[in-house]
């Protein structure tokens, strides 16, 4: 195999890797800041629960990765069913949880929808990320914030 030949094949598994592999890799050495990473643009997004939602994300040059399930970053918000084993789910809080959806879903309406991903999953191989929503006014809100502040957070974010 020539050398040419060896550089092609390398090259076409790295490009594999990077468009189908999940996530992209981090590349950024660690003591790149959050402020130094890019905000992702979001579209078709829909709301799973107040901390979850499933969106394509744009990545830019035509990079389309669809229908990625997105958790929130340092926000739990209140369950809306009994499947999370992991914590003692009452009646009082389902309802909560129907409403933390419903205030999601409410926040986002016709927003521009960013994402920062952590480069991290979480136990339920979701993206985890942060946020940030632009709103028809210029307003921008990030959206755990605003959760937190209408008293969506259960506590004990992961």
């Amino acid at each position: 195999m020539t050398p040419l030949r060896i550089i092609a094949a390398c090259l076409g598994i790295l490009t594999a890797f990077w468009f189908c592999g999940g996530d992209r890799p981090t590349l950024a050495p660690a003591y790149v800041t959050a402020a130094d990473r890019t905000w992702d643009r979001l579209a078709d997004v829909r709301v799973i629960d107040g901390d979850t939602i499933e969106a394509d994300l744009l990545l830019g040059r035509g990079v389309v990765l669809k229908r990625r399930r997105i958790r929130l970053a340092g926000f739990d918000a209140w369950e809306m069913t009994r499947r999370r084993r992991t914590v003692s789910i009452t009646d009082e809080e389902l309802a909560k949880g129907k409403v933390a959806r419903a205030a999601m879903e409410t926040l986002i309406g016709d927003s521009i929808v960013q994402c920062l991903t952590e480069g991290d999953r979480d136990a339920y191989g979701r993206t985890v990320g942060r946020l940030r929503l632009i709103q028809r006014d210029g307003n921008v809100l990030q959206a755990e914030n605003w959760m937190r502040e209408r008293g969506h957070d259960r506590g004990g974010a992961p």
